[in-house]
């Protein structure tokens, strides 16, 4: 197989573009969807609307402990007109969620009442009709659509979905995703590292992601840097999965073969973007199904991660997957960029006297320390050069567990 050498520069919203119209023509963003029981449907995204199969509450309910009374009787009680009531005749008691008879309209709480025992209250304000009282499809009519289609199962989602008698869902199916590292030059991470070798990590952060991202991931064993090894494993991912990713290999080096055994199996659409880290992207589509070829460099594949497989994954639940919040913040040191590249800059953000401070992170695209310690991103577009020393940019919030604000001033 002849190596293949076109690096180029890409803008990254054109890369984009064309790699997903190629995926449109190939008809990958036709959905499956599968039947799933609620329990088990935890961040899945729906497939078709959900609909309640019951009204929520399915009959009228107390809101409230206390009595449950005809309002109508207790016309004209007040705190000089104490209006006295027994029970079985005039009122029932009742607990939060209790059902009522059709025979009374109102709950008077249990803190409004004097009484001796439970067999005779006094009562000293009238009560109104509906007075604490859950009519019967207060939070969802039976019929009423609780879900759209393109709409994560979060915890509360579920819920809803059992109070509404709704015990299976049509979700989206997960797209299976096959990962393959390559490196001749690595090892298992769980192994003791030969001289020369370094730990293959990268597939951490892959399967952390796409399980994170609602996809299926399977990683094959570690491959060493032979174009008949990487393109049997990618052909087999094809042959099993819905997406391929082939981690390093990207670049131009002597033995960077990801692009290469792409354009063997399919067509390269793209193999380089203007963005850093992450430039030597690989983009291609085969038997109708995406390649994705990941810079082996952690920065670099965390970055494909972010600005290709989460689109593409977005794209096809046809749902957001990651939250976006940003914030501002003053800039504590100039960042430089290089024109026509987006860049993504990590940073560390401090709050001092109600203000925050953006400090960016020193780091390559092969320091894990820059992401570790990251609290969010700032994007410096292609069209300028960087931003100066206490100018406010835009931060994209990342979400590594870590308090954002909980430092002292003088940390760091």
């Amino acid at each position: 197989m002849v190596k293949q050498v076109y690096l180029d520069k890409t803008p990254l919203d054109l890369a984009q573009k064309r790699w997903f119209q190629a995926l449109e023509s190939a008809h990958f963003f036709r959905t499956v969807p599968e039947s799933v029981p609620t329990t088990e449907a935890f961040e899945r995204v729906t497939a078709a609307p959900v609909v309640a199969a019951r009204a929520v509450p399915h009959v009228r309910t107390s809101a409230m402990d206390g009595i449950a009374v005809r309002a109508a009787q207790t016309a004209g009680a007040g705190l000089d007109r104490p209006l006295g009531l027994r029970r079985g005749r005039d009122f029932v008691w009742v607990d939060t969620g209790d059902n009522l008879s059709p025979d009374f309209d109102a709950v008077v709480v249990i803190e409004a009442l004097d009484f001796a025992d439970e067999e005779a209250v006094e009562l000293r304000q009238a009560a109104f009709p509906g007075q604490n009282v859950r009519p019967e499809g207060e939070d969802f009519a039976e019929g009423q659509t609780l879900l759209a289609a393109g709409q994560r199962l979060t915890p509360e989602a579920v819920a809803a979905c059992l109070a509404a008698g709704v015990l299976r869902v049509e979700v989206v199916r997960r797209p299976s995703v096959f990962v393959v590292p390559t490196g001749s030059e690595l090892t298992s991470p769980l192994e003791a590292l030969p001289p020369g070798k370094y730990p293959e990590t990268n597939s951490a952060l892959f399967l952390g992601y796409l399980r994170r991202w609602g996809a299926q991931a399977t990683l094959h064993p570690l491959i060493e840097d032979d174009p008949t090894s990487i393109a049997n494993a990618v052909s087999r991912g094809l042959d099993e999965h819905d997406i391929v990713l082939v981690n390093a290999g990207t670049s131009k080096g002597r033995e960077d073969l990801t692009a290469s055994v792409f354009e063997r199996l399919g067509q390269v659409q793209v193999h380089g973007v203007s963005m850093h880290p992450g430039h030597p992207v690989v983009l291609g589509v085969a038997r109708n199904k995406p390649l994705v070829g990941v810079p082996g460099y952690p920065v670099a594949t965390w970055a494909t991660l972010e600005q290709f497989v989460l689109p593409l994954l977005e794209k096809y639940y046809a749902c957001p997957l990651q939250s976006r919040r940003t914030l501002s913040g003053t800039l504590e040191r100039s960042v430089h960029s290089p024109l026509g590249e987006v860049e993504f800059v990590r940073v560390r953000l401090e709050r001092v006297d109600g203000g925050v401070r953006v400090h960016p992170l020193t780091g390559k695209a092969s320091a894990l320390s820059s992401l570790v310690q990251a609290d969010g991103v700032l994007d410096v577009p292609a069209a300028l050069s960087g931003y100066a020393q206490g100018e406010s940019v835009p931060v994209r919030l990342l979400h590594n567990g870590r308090p954002v604000f909980e430092r002292e001033q003088n940390d760091g």
